[in-house]
Order: C-alpha cells, then structure tokens, then sequence
C-alpha cells in the first residue's frame, strides 16, 4: 500500500558498542505499515429552496431542486451504499446498522429511514438485474440449486420435489454430464456460489414483505455477481445508486467475455427454471448469478 505519511527512524550510534554509524544503502530498511482509521469524514451539505411569490397564480412558487437530491433526500449516495453494504453483505439488521452509523458515524438515523433507504437502492438494482434475467434464456448451460427463504414464516421454495415426475420431465438433463465435455454430474459449484445466502437466512430469518424479497434477490445477485467476476460489490453498489440518483442506467451486470471466452455463461440461484431443458449443471466461466425468491406451491391435496 502506498503511505500517505513516512515516518524514518535513524540511529545515533552503535547500540551494540557506542561507535559512530556509517549510513548506508546497501540494506533496505525495515518497514511497517501501520493502517488506522481517521475521523469520520462527513460532509453535510445543506441545499436551499427559496421561495418567489407569483402575483398572478397567487402562489408561492419554490426553485426546483435537482433530481439526485430529491432522490436521495437525507443520505448521500456514498452513505446509501454503507447502509446498503451493512444490510445486504454483512446481514446486519436495521437495529445494528442505527447503532453502527450513530456510534461510529455520527449520524443518528431511524429503522424507518433506514427502510426507505435500502428500498432506494433496490429500485436501484431493479434495472441490471432484469436485464440479467432477460440475459439466462440465451445460455448454453445454467446451474441451478435452491435453499430455503422465509417470508413472515411462510417458506418461499419448495424443496421436496417429486424425483420421479422431475426425472420424466428432465431425463436428457440428468445425463447431459456423460454425453457433454465440461457439464459435471453435480451442482457443488452453485451450492458454493449461495452459501452467503443460506448465512443470510440464519440470521435474518427472512422476510416480511414482498418489498423485501425483491430486495434479496437483487442483492443477492449483485454479490454473487460481482464476486464471480472479480469485482467489487461495494464499488458497483455505489455506481449503481449514483446512477440512479441522477435518473441514469446503473452499470451493467452482465460479464464482459472476450472472443476466446465464447458465449457469457449463466447462473441461476434460488430455483428460478429459466427453460425446462437447462437444468443440467456444469463448471462454466466467471459469469453472472440471478436469485429469484418464489411462494411455495401449495401442497396438493
């Protein structure tokens, strides 16, 4: 890392025998970088409407204020993507992210600010995400797994699958691995690319509303996305909000794949049945993950 500030230690004499030192070049020094934290840079920036009278309409008219503003209202974009790193990547609760951005912040802010907040940013992710939905059906190979989700209780995926109705319906998928070079007979890969969702669902124990799950399935997919393709989810989840606090497109999940690499590969999280032939699992490139929460099919009678 590079220091910003450099601090040299030089020796007035032999601490060995008292003699007088030489300087020299021929050894480098030792060097330990010490890395702290400094005072909470906040920057509260006060924008003003002022109001002009119009004798005509006999109203009072205020100037407009721009739209990022409007959007945002009290958190700015940077401190948006805090609170929605905190939520979605860290799995604090509400209660814990109030504490962290008053204690070591220094902004108190309710839970309920808080929830209009990472709505905000889930509207956010709204467009890359469905821009990657739409993206699955033209994949060669999806691996699909699904993991538990509660909403209010209620579970949101079935995990008891009738095994013999599923093996008529998919029969060519089950064996895809032997007549097919790189499919593989498991789903190891998509189990480990969700794990951070099962952890999620440990501590959070799900949702309480339809608002949230949209929530978890954009951010689960930004996180599992981002991480396959290397990139940073606290950087991405900035550029996404500021784009929408400016009435732009956020930035694009879909993985940039040069020539050699073919065709973007896909991934499918939490049960979402893109095409009923592409259940077959397979070890592709870094590509992109999509999660999809769904109701649990009523059990039959």
């Amino acid at each position: 890392m590079l220091a910003s500030i450099a601090t040299d230690y030089l020796l007035d004499a032999c601490p060995g025998c008292g003699g007088h030192l030489l300087v020299t070049d021929n050894e480098p020094p030792i060097v330990v970088q010490q890395v702290d934290i400094v005072a909470v840079p906040l920057e509260i920036h006060e924008h003003r409407s002022h109001p002009g009278w119009c004798p005509h309409c006999g109203k009072t008219r205020y100037a407009p204020l721009p739209l990022s503003i409007e959007r945002g209202g009290l958190a700015g974009p940077r401190l948006t993507t805090v609170i929605a790193y905190l939520k979605g990547v860290c799995h604090a609760s509400f209660s814990t992210i109030r504490k962290f951005v008053r204690d070591v912040i220094g902004l108190t802010i309710s839970r309920g600010q808080l929830a209009k907040i990472i709505a905000k940013v889930s509207r956010a992710l709204e467009q890359p995400y469905e821009e990657l939905l739409r993206d699955l059906p033209d994949q060669d190979r999806l691996n699909v797994d699904e993991t538990g989700h509660k909403q209010n209780g209620q579970e949101q995926t079935n995990h008891c699958r009738n095994l013999a109705k599923r093996f008529e319906k998919h029969e060519e998928s089950y064996f895809r691995f032997i007549t097919t070079p790189g499919v593989e007979p498991t789903n190891n890969l998509a189990e480990q690319v969700i794990r951070f969702v099962v952890i999620d669902r440990l501590i959070t124990q799900g949702t309480r509303s339809e608002k949230g799950n949209r929530w978890c399935e954009r951010i689960w997919t930004v996180i599992a996305t981002c991480t396959q393709q290397g990139r940073s989810v606290f950087e991405y989840l900035e550029a996404a909000v500021t784009a929408w606090f400016h009435g732009e497109e956020a930035p694009s999940l879909l993985p940039r794949v040069s020539s050699s690499q073919g065709q973007r590969a896909g991934w499918s999280i939490g049960g979402r049945k893109v095409r009923e032939d592409r259940e077959a699992t397979g070890r592709m490139p870094p590509g992109a993950s999509v999660a999809r929460v769904r109701r649990r099919p009523a059990p039959r009678g």
